[in-house]
């Protein structure tokens, strides 16, 4: 699955700040803007954030077809690819 626009994507955000350390990430629905949930945390890993996405996806009763994300560590792991093979597609915000 690619970054397809007819798709209603998802966009994870991730923001740190470096004097104190905090991790955010919004779970942002693209087409209606609606802030669906996310995490603020000292350290978050993808294990974390797949379990925000499952309970998400519990409380909506469906996934999304696309995520869009940053090149974060949370985001761009081993733990998101697994998670999201065959049911979600990853589409990546090129650096920069």
């Amino acid at each position: 699955m690619g970054c397809n626009p007819s798709h209603r994507p998802v966009t994870l955000i991730q923001v740190g700040v470096s004097l104190h350390v905090v991790k955010i990430v919004s779970i942002i629905d693209e087409h209606t803007r609606e802030c669906l949930g996310g995490l603020v945390e000292r350290g978050i890993t993808g294990e974390n954030l797949v379990a925000e996405l499952d309970r998400l996806a519990g409380q909506r009763g469906t996934y999304p077809a696309v995520l869009r994300c940053d090149n974060g560590p949370e985001l761009a792991c081993n733990t998101m690819a697994e998670w999201a093979h065959g049911h979600v597609g990853l589409c990546f915000i090129p650096p920069g």
